[in-house]
This record gives C-alpha cells, sequence and structure tokens, in this order.
C-alpha cells in the first residue's frame, strides 16, 4: 500500500530573473530538488519562473537563503495561489509639491477601493499611498486609472531589490538600545538625507520596525522625495550665496528672510537620485548641501 504524505502550506520557489549558473547552485538544485544538472541548468536559465512546486516552507526558506547567498534572485509564494504573470512590484502614489491632497484622496478612492479619508491620511505620509506586491495587470490598470490625474507621481520597485532608508518618526526619542542595536547590525547615519541607516534591504528594514517601530520607519530610496538645503557656502563668498540665494527664492524655493546661517531650501520634490545628483553638481560649484524629506501637500493641510 503507497503511502501519500501530505505537505501543510506548500510553498513555490520562483527565480525573479535569469542568472548564471554556477556550479554550487546546480548542485544545489539537484540535492534538494532530486532533479539531473540538464533540468537545473534550464530551471536556473529560464527568463522567469518556478524552480520547484509544492515544497515544504521551512526546506524552501533555507534553500532560498542558499541561493541568494550565490547571487540569485528569488522569492517564495505560496502553492495554492494562482502564478503571477511577471514579477510583483511596489507601488508609491504620491501628490507632487502644492498639490491638494484631499482632492487626490477623492480621485483615487474609486480606482484604489478605499476610503478618501484613508486615502489622505497616507497622501500625507513620506511614500505616500504604497500598493505593496502589485502583479503586473493591477500595475497596469493603476497606471491606466491615473493618467488624467495631474499631480500624482507614481513609481515602482522589485521588492527583491529594493533599498531602504530607515527614519525617526517625527518627535519620536531614538533610545540608546535603538541606536546600538544599529551598531550591531553594522549600520551607521547617512549624513545626505539625515537618515538612521541607508541601504538596507527589506529583511533588515522589518526587522528594525518589528523591535522599534514606534521610533522608526523604512522608506524605499524610490519612494523618497527630497527638498535640498544648501547648508554651507563652501568656496563661494557671502556675495556670491546671497546673489544665487535670491534666484532660488525668485523660482519659489524656500521663504525669504532667513537667517543667512540658517540652511535655506534650493530645491523641492526631487527622487532620490535626483538629489544626488544636484548635491553633486552644487557641490562641483561649492555648495555644501543636505536634503530632508519633503512635506507633500499644500502648507494649509500640514499643519
Amino acid at each position: 500500500m503507497t503511502t501519500v504524505l501530505s505537505i501543510p502550506d506548500p510553498v513555490r520557489l520562483i527565480l525573479l530573473a535569469p542568472a548564471p549558473a554556477p556550479r554550487l547552485a546546480v548542485a544545489l538544485l539537484c540535492r534538494n530538488l532530486a532533479i539531473t544538472p540538464d533540468q537545473a541548468l534550464h530551471r536556473l536559465g529560464q527568463t522567469a519562473g518556478p524552480l520547484a512546486c509544492g515544497l515544504r516552507r521551512s526546506e524552501a526558506s533555507r534553500l532560498a537563503a542558499l541561493l541568494s547567498v550565490l547571487g540569485l534572485r528569488v522569492r517564495l509564494e505560496r502553492d495554492d495561489l494562482p502564478a503571477a504573470a511577471g514579477p510583483l512590484v511596489d507601488l508609491s502614489l504620491q501628490p507632487a509639491a502644492g498639490i491638494p491632497l484631499a482632492a487626490l484622496a477623492r480621485c483615487l478612492a474609486d480606482l484604489l477601493d478605499r476610503s478618501d479619508g484613508t486615502l489622505l491620511a497616507d497622501l500625507q505620509r513620506p511614500g505616500g499611498v504604497i500598493v505593496p506586491c502589485c502583479p503586473a495587470g493591477q500595475v497596469e490598470r493603476i497606471r491606466r486609472g491615473t493618467r488624467r490625474i495631474k499631480g500624482l507621481l507614481i513609481a515602482q520597485v522589485c521588492p527583491d531589490q529594493a533599498l531602504h532608508d530607515l527614519f525617526a518618526r517625527p518627535g519620536a526619542r531614538l533610545s540608546g538600545g535603538l541606536m546600538r542595536h544599529l551598531a550591531l547590525l553594522g549600520l551607521r547615519p547617512c549624513p545626505f538625507n539625515a537618515a538612521l541607516a541607508s541601504g538596507v534591504d527589506r529583511r533588515t528594514r522589518d526587522h528594525v520596525t518589528a523591535r522599534f517601530g514606534d521610533a522608526v520607519f523604512g522608506l524605499e530610496q524610490s519612494f523618497q522625495r527630497l527638498d535640498l538645503y544648501v547648508s554651507g557656502s563652501g568656496g563661494l563668498s557671502a556675495l556670491e550665496l546671497s546673489d544665487f540665494l535670491a534666484t532660488r527664492r525668485s523660482m519659489g524655493c524656500g521663504p525669504a528672510g532667513q537667517p543667512p546661517f540658517a540652511p535655506q531650501q534650493i530645491e523641492t520634490g526631487l527622487s532620490h537620485a535626483d538629489a544626488r545628483q544636484f548635491q553633486r553638481d552644487y557641490d562641483t560649484i561649492g555648495l555644501q548641501t543636505l536634503a530632508r524629506i519633503s512635506q507633500p501637500g499644500l502648507a494649509a493641510e500640514n499643519r
């Protein structure tokens, strides 16, 4: 009599992108999946798709960790779910500078099947409305539905490629335990955008926020909108700096009447990559700058 063993909560192991097939990866698949080297090479060389199905979660997690160490991008998903058409992405919807948030929330409510109030609260946070793990069809539907909405910024990133920065929550007390834990993980503050740690993966973000979420939040770099401030004159004379800041104020960047020693805003609403580039450009002309997370929407809505 044949005994059929049932695996509780089976998962499948998904390859997210074609990968070179180092001998160790081939050997791992052969040993763990009981397949031939030719079969392992074929699965590793596919555009993207399942490496194996019907696995125990513990065994699949161990195999995924070993493959990740070898440089392969993989993901686990429940075996009873329909296979996603293409890789899943995290999507961010947020307002451009000066866009009325309440009106934008109303425009998005039907499309996202969420209430105006919930969306308004999300739009006031860094990163805006974040829709995690969207299949390609949902991403296309959201993009089609938002084409006529003015002042909406959309960004997407593959969760397994995401790089997160960890920021202090406004008014939060940064305990010694938090700072020691970040140091223990080898994480240091980032002078560029005042992040407590920069460029961490999703697993590290979740680990830190699970323990210190009342004081820290994570935000993917592609979802950041940053304002750039002059923090030092560098090689410019006082007169040259004053003339430069006057031109920026005439373009609506930063209020007039600030003391000369206070950081003064010169760019607003930049992406993380653009803010980095602007910082390098300003550095070449002798201006020292720093970036800070932008405050979305109109000033009256954020009081």
